[in-house]
């Protein structure tokens, strides 16, 4: 806030403080920055001279002081006295200095992370005020006050009402701040809830996260009508939803739909803080299984009874999560008095007469057993004993008699021995705790999905959700302390992980690489990065050579891409492309249906382009601008792949004195390729170079079984009894259409026979028709007024025979007969003799093949 200039010196205080100047006003009241004669701050409120004319607000304001020296609560301001000032009521409160939280955010929203945190504290100090029958009834940003090391305090009381005088609110006065108020107050003030709060710091909340106000209009009257007809503006998208949702139910229009008691509001906001889902419980839930438990929550109530007492009511052994409504119940029964805890700590004998010199020891000591009573009720056992130790150490009275300190150590005594019993108690129940998320580590190592930073923290707030205060603990040296067994037990499963991890990458990592080199060798380089992207880091992680694998993939990826846009930026022009057996030039062009394929355009008819069909030597001008040892280390894994491996050695051995990163080391290339097997597979090119006798030449079959597993690598082919055939299994092509095309060299190869097998779950639709062989087989589903059909070239030939759900179908191709699991259907021709054929299909809705086969001959 921006002060006024320093108050006047007229204004007249009681003796002891004087004015320095004034903090702020108010349509009622002013506030006054004094100091008294130890030059302490505190902030004066005074009423205004016409409203002190005006008995309602008189009350209010006497209401006001009442109620702050009644309620004692870190996040409400504090009251130190009710005065008058020149005639006119006067409050002396607690000064803070700090902001306002509408001075945090103005024009922007808090991190949601501090806005939760701070709504946290308001519904603290709410709920303070509403088990002391109290309502605020003006939640809203300029009320709440920042303090450095309280959080959010909540200020301004003036419009607080009991709920045993509803009579000092007008009918029709809508006290508070349209923008924060619930429906109801702005309706109807003097029948309010503790609702009505809940609504006002959720709007609140609204406002800290958003950056604006929930409603605006450009008066009053319209911003009342909006809160009671329309919603607010979705908060933005970085607010969680989690957080989202709680501040919905908080400003639900209906009071039943909304958190019944700031409580369970700020309980969740706790939660989303945590990362717990919240609960969410509107009023109406929360009434509805009060009744329904009531007995339960007598039974609950005697058993909290018998425990010691923790914040708020809170036992031991509750279990918000089982039974929230109960558990609530037990915390607003057993909340403590100053004069309960007194005579718990040393209950007098019944029916004797208590001696002076035993009153005078109870009234030396009451201090004290308060004191670390409200420690140890807080979970703060280390200050609970630290106060006893205070109490032993303390000046008796000069008049205390010989007894007084006997008695003194033996309450000391005492009560350290029940400090220190509750400390065990934590522990051991702490320990049982830590020994089920242990079982439970080793049962998530053993199916593999174990993570220690979750595992961590499932058990710390497995201690919160217990109200365990494990960080109080030890309470001495050598005494039990959970926080320590948390950190030994994790350093036994990490280490225990790492070994199953490293154990994994052992048994797992040898086939990856070996699938991984097998694709490179056949040019599928997106396969192979596929096949590392799906690898696991953690597994990574345990294996060098699988991250060198992983690296040289994606190197080599990175070289297939930059080649491909070359073609792209260059189609239709004429290029020189530097192929293994010599440069040729013509024009570029894109294979007709080869999904992305290149081919050169010459006089000797189309060249298809792949990369490994390629010179790495003469890529430089297609990877430009890499050069020197970076496009000599591309060149050498290229030579690799193409099965060049005394090559590939020989240019990595020329950069092997060159300063590399680990995982890119040359002599780690060279050594792996020295200690590789002779490659015998049949996808390797022919034209290796590496041995000095003659091959002999490839037959047109192994030809054809070269070019088709390089082009279609998740099939299996192969040389059967004179042809070859081809097989996908499974294959994953999508459901409504697919397509295959299959390449040889012109009239040498036609299509002997084909088949296609599949299988419709029972619950599958059946397509409404599938389309085969571009339309020369379609078979349709039936319909109201027409049976299955098939056709065949556009001409129907048979009806009441389809696709059957459950059952497996086959539909084949062979001597010029179609078939449909076995019967044939009628003939069909083949297909033209060329350099390709296509196979493809559409079907709505779709559906997938589960074998697709074709077998080619040479062309007879």
């Amino acid at each position: 806030m921006n002060p006024d200039p320093p108050a006047s010196g007229s204004l007249r205080l009681p003796r002891g403080l004087k004015p320095v100047r004034r903090l702020g006003q108010s349509p009622l009241s002013e506030v006054y920055l004094v100091e008294d004669e130890e030059r302490h701050a505190w902030a004066l409120k005074v009423l205004r001279g016409s409203a002190a004319k005006d008995s309602r607000i008189r009350e209010r304001w006497r209401r006001e002081a009442l109620l702050l020296e009644e309620i004692r609560h870190p996040n409400l301001v504090r009251s130190f006295g009710a005065f008058e000032v020149e005639g006119r009521p006067a409050l002396l409160l607690e000064y803070i200095e700090g902001p306002t939280l509408r001075d945090m955010f103005r024009g922007e929203p808090l991190p949601w992370e501090h806005a939760a945190r701070l709504g946290m504290q308001v519904a603290r100090a709410l709920q303070k005020l509403h088990r002391h029958g109290a309502l605020h009834r003006d939640v809203k940003p300029h009320n709440i006050l920042i303090h450095q090391t309280r959080g959010a305090v909540l200020a301004d009381l003036g419009l607080v009402r009991r709920r045993e005088d509803p009579t000092l609110t007008r009918q029709g006065a809508a006290l508070g701040s349209p923008a924060y108020m619930s429906p109801e107050q702005a309706r109807d003030p003097s029948d309010l809830g503790p609702e009505a709060d809940v609504y006002s710091l959720g709007a609140t909340l609204y406002h800290a996260l958003s950056g604006r106000p929930p409603f605006l209009g450009s008066g009053v009257g319209e911003v009342i009508h909006r809160v009671l007809h329309t919603e607010a503006e979705p908060l933005p998208a970085q607010v969680p939803e989690e957080l989202q949702a709680v501040v919905a139910v908080a400003m639900a229009k209906e009071p039943e739909n909304r958190y019944a008691r700031a409580r369970d509001l700020g309980n969740d906001l706790e939660r989303v803080l945590v990362g717990i889902p919240p609960r969410l419980v509107a009023g109406y839930r929360r009434r509805r299984r009060i009744v329904a438990l009531a007995a339960a929550g007598c039974a609950l109530v005697v058993l909290a009874a018998t425990g010691f007492f923790w914040p708020d009511g809170d036992t031991p052994n509750a279990d918000p999560d089982l039974n929230p409504d109960l558990h609530s119940q037990v915390q607003e029964g057993t909340e403590t008095r100053d004069s309960d805890l007194i005579q718990d700590a040393l209950p007098p004998p019944p029916n004797v007469p208590v001696r002076q010199e035993e009153r005078e020891f109870e009234l030396w000591a009451t201090p004290f057993r308060q004191s670390y009573l409200r420690y140890q009720n807080d979970g703060r056992l280390r200050l609970a004993l630290q106060e006893l130790e205070v109490m032993a150490a303390a000046e008796l009275p000069a008049e205390a008699g010989p007894q007084f300190s006997q008695w003194r150590d033996s309450h000391v005594r005492q009560a350290s021995s029940r400090v220190l019993a509750l400390g065990e108690q934590v522990a051991a129940r702490a320990e049982a705790i830590l020994q089920l998320f242990l079982k439970q580590a080793r049962r998530s190592m053993a199916e593999e999905e174990f993570q220690i930073e979750a595992w961590d923290q499932e058990v710390r707030e497995a201690w919160k959700r217990e109200n365990l205060p494990v960080e109080e603990l030890p309470l001495y040296t050598g005494g039990p302390d959970p926080m320590a067994r948390l950190r030994f037990r994790r350093l036994e499963l990490e280490q225990l992980w790492e070994e199953r991890l490293g154990e994994r990458a052992r048994r797992y990592m040898p086939a990856r690489l070996q699938q991984s080199r097998k694709w490179l060798r056949r040019g599928e380089f997106e396969q192979a990065e596929a096949l590392w992207q799906n690898t696991a880091e953690v597994l990574l992680s345990h294996s060098l050579e699988g991250r060198r694998e992983k690296l040289r993939v994606e190197e080599l990826n990175r070289v297939y891409r930059r080649v491909q846009a070359y073609w792209a930026d260059h189609a239709g022009r004429f290029v020189d492309v530097p192929f293994r057996s010599g440069n040729f030039r013509g024009r570029l062009s894109e294979q007709p249906g080869a999904g992305g394929r290149w081919q050169l355009q010459t006089g000797e008819g189309p060249m298809p382009i792949a990369l490994l069909a390629l010179e790495p030597s003469g890529l430089g001008a297609m990877l430009h601008p890499t050069q020197g040892s970076e496009l000599l280390w591309l060149q050498g894994q290229l030579l690799w792949c193409q099965g060049r491996t005394q090559e590939a050695i020989d240019t990595m051995a020329s950069l092997a004195l060159d300063e590399w990163a680990p995982s890119r080391s040359p002599d780690y290339w060279i050594r792996q390729w020295e200690s590789e097997p002779v490659e015998t597979d049949s996808n390797t090119p022919a034209d290796q170079g590496e041995s000095d006798q003659v091959k002999p030449a490839p037959t047109p079959l192994e030809n054809l079984v070269n070019l088709w597993r390089r082009d279609h690598p998740t099939a299996e082919v192969e040389i059967v009894d004179g042809g070859v055939e081809i097989v996908w299994q499974n294959p994953s092509w999508g459901e409504k259409r697919w397509r295959r095309e299959l390449h040889w060299p012109r009239n040498a190869f036609e299509v002997q026979a084909w088949s296609v097998r599949w299988q419709l779950a029972a619950d599958h639709p059946v397509p409404r028709s599938v389309h085969w062989l571009g339309g020369k087989v379609r078979l349709e589903k039936p319909t109201r007024t027409a049976l299955p059909a098939i056709w065949l070239s556009g001409t129907r030939i048979r009806t009441g025979k389809g696709i059957v759900p459950g059952a497996e179908q086959n539909l084949s191709w062979s001597d010029g007969a179609l078939r449909l699991d076995g019967e044939t259907l009628g003939s069909l021709p083949g297909f033209e003799i060329g350099s390709r054929v296509n196979f493809d299909a559409t079907a709505r809705p779709g559906f997938t093949p589960q074998r697709v086969w074709i077998r080619v001959v040479p062309e007879s």
